[in-house]
């Protein structure tokens, strides 16, 4: 097979996948322990498969309008069709590495195709690529085997339904905590193995202790002033690296293919640890005062170990860097930090990486969401003080904050004022009365509270359980019942419902939102009414 080498200047031809996000060091997921830390066997056989989906990545000249429809380039059936002539029928042998010492019987590669194009010569690209796969092609067809396509039409597919359904079926994959600490515990908590900054010479890395942040810190999504864009860092470091470990006797290695990280089954089939140890924390202490400057309001004490287990990895708060939110978001914005200022990133809400927003991602869960559904979005207005209870910006020197866990009183007796059930038999005709089991529902709602830290800090006491039902009664007062403001017709210029439909609306609605079992008319809440003459 004639193997080109592109002679024309440095640039990039790459592959326009989706963007790999922070965290996303996408391919060095899989390192198989010794003891239980890789894929199952169901992962491992995946790698090895023909299927579709994941492993196809669309072909692109770079930053030019396109002529023909893109290339959905099959990679997987590629990797499989060249078994015996391996990876360097596409991809250049990294002689720089050779020369620094590899392994043997290892190859380093260079994971991104023709990397020395100019990106400004469209034709040079063109032709590069064309004689890179059509020879193949018609080698192998010269010799009797199996090939690809030789014509064009037959590799620049317009609308193409197939390929474009199983592109999108690409999954991105997280480079979470779990996975973090399992290649941590492989590499002997040697952070230099990955993490790595701008060495004294082009090309060169260094390792700076306590300056560690994610890969995205550093590489774009473009190459920029000699550094590699971030797709093509993640995988010529992350697949290098496993193939690099399985060319060693007794390296146990992660995956190396496409479907071996970017297929949804084969990252279901990744062991996880559901409570890795904490790391760096001589730089996380267990809890903080946030403040931000000029601030008037009282300080928030944060739980910092709290919030570490409740989280993807510190990306979720910390994106690319591990410093303080101050640092890029100040109090009027800066470029640095998207223009988001300190106050919107503490509340913004529609986002997990503001205190707000990811509070009331949560209150969308399923057990909470049988109350919040038909509530105001949070955050509402007593929810200020819940967070700013700390002393005042003024106070020096700030006292310790101390964990202290937050708890329930208990549910009052039963009595007048808050009775064991009620009978519903307002709107009694066809059907007769409902009783209501007011008691053992409070009972329930209060137990999914005293579960979660959360719940139990932002409700803090079993008074604002009611208003899950009793939306319009001040805590701790007795309600109304629900016909002092629902009547029978409803007015629907205020959104208030009449009274038969605020009923099954605020029942039957929280029994959808809490995936509990639906009940008809007459199990569970009402019994046919009886007919006058009839038993």
């Amino acid at each position: 097979m004639t193997r080109i080498k592109a002679t024309a200047t440095k640039g990039r031809v790459g592959c326009s996948t989706p963007r790999v996000g922070w965290g996303l060091i996408s391919l060095a997921l899989g390192l198989t322990m010794a003891v239980g830390w890789g894929c199952s066997s169901k992962g491992a056989d995946l790698h090895r498969s023909g299927t579709r989906g994941p492993a196809i990545i669309e072909l692109r000249l770079p930053e030019t309008p396109l002529r023909r429809p893109a290339v959905q380039f099959d990679h997987q059936a590629h990797a499989q069709a060249l078994q015996k002539e391996g990876c360097e029928s596409c991809h250049q042998v990294d002689q720089t590495r050779v020369k620094e010492g590899a392994p043997a019987g290892y190859k380093p590669l260079v994971f991104q195709v023709l990397s020395d194009l100019d990106p400004a010569d469209r034709d040079g690209s063109m032709d590069a690529y064309h004689e890179l796969c059509l020879d193949c092609h018609n080698d192998r067809i010269a010799a009797g085997k199996k090939s690809g396509a030789v014509a064009c039409g037959e590799c620049h597919v317009e609308g193409d339904v197939e390929r474009e359904a199983n592109l999108s079926l690409r999954e991105p994959l997280r480079f979470d905590s779990s996975l973090h600490y399992r290649h941590v515990k492989a590499y002997d908590d040697k952070c230099e193995s990955c993490h790595h900054v701008a060495g004294e010479g082009p090309g060169q890395r260094a390792y700076k202790k306590g300056a560690e942040e994610s890969c995205r810190g550093c590489h774009g999504a473009v190459e920029q002033e000699g550094r590699p864009s971030l797709q093509h860092a993640v995988h010529q470091d992350c697949v290098g690296c496993h193939q690099e470990r399985q060319a060693q006797a007794n390296q146990a290695a992660g995956p190396v293919t496409c479907l071996g990280c970017h297929d949804g089954s084969a990252q279901q089939a990744f062991i996880k640890i559901d409570k890795p140890p904490r790391l760096l924390v001589e730089h996380q202490p267990d809890a903080i005062w946030l403040q931000a400057p000029g601030a008037t309001s009282n300080l928030v004490p944060f739980d910092h170990q709290a919030h570490e287990l409740h989280v993807e990895s510190c990306s979720t708060c910390h994106h690319e860097r591990l410093t303080k939110c101050s640092e890029c978001h100040t109090v009027k914005g800066s470029a640095e930090g998207d223009w988001v200022t300190l106050e919107e990133a503490y509340h913004r809400v529609g986002t997990q990486h503001s205190c707000v927003g990811c509070h009331q991602q949560k209150a969308g869960a399923k057990d909470c969401a049988g109350c919040h559904d038909s509530l105001p979005a949070p955050p509402s207005e007593g929810a200020c003080l819940r967070c700013h209870s700390g002393p005042s910006p003024t106070t020096e020197p700030l006292p310790a904050y101390a964990l202290s866990p937050v708890l329930l009183a208990p549910l009052p007796p039963v009595s007048e004022d808050f009775p064991e059930t009620v009978l519903i038999d307002g709107l009694a005709s066809e059907y007769g009365p409902s009783s209501f089991p007011h008691k053992k529902i409070v009972e329930h709602l209060a137990g999914l509270v005293g579960k979660s830290k959360l719940a139990a800090r932002f409700h803090g006491t079993t008074d604002t359980l009611c208003a899950g039902c009793h939306h319009e009664s001040p805590p701790g007062t007795r309600p109304p019942s629900c016909g002092s403001c629902h009547d029978k017709r409803g007015d629907p210029t205020r959104d208030k419902p009449g009274l038969q439909a605020a009923y099954h609306r605020q029942c039957l609605g929280c029994h959808q939102q809490m995936a509990i079992e639906p009940q008809g008319c007459t199990k569970g809440c009402h019994e046919k009414a009886k007919e006058e003459g009839k038993p």
